[in-house]
């Protein structure tokens, strides 16, 4: 049985967590890669807009992103992205 100030612990860490993200101004860019470059890809969103997004060592990427793929990326203010996954 798990303890209540374990399950309280981890609740606080992911409110926090969550409010970190808030106050970063991260968000979610959604569409399909047009182009990629060693540290940027470049987005088509659904919306029609052209963005780049840069990624580094930090960036957690799932997968093999290449281009035609449709992706969800995190990103922050400075559009450094802190993860890439492919869209479902």
């Amino acid at each position: 049985m798990v303890s209540v100030p374990k399950v309280v612990g981890v609740m606080l860490y992911g409110c926090v967590l969550g409010v970190g993200l808030y106050l970063n101004g991260s968000h979610t860019i959604k569409g399909e890669v047009v182009r990629v470059e060693p540290n940027s890809y470049f987005v088509q969103q659904y919306d029609g807009d052209q963005v780049s997004v840069h990624a580094d060592d930090t960036t957690q990427v799932t997968g093999n992103i290449h281009t035609g793929d449709h992706i969800e990326a995190k990103v922050n203010a400075q559009s450094h992205a802190l993860s890439i996954r492919q869209a479902q």
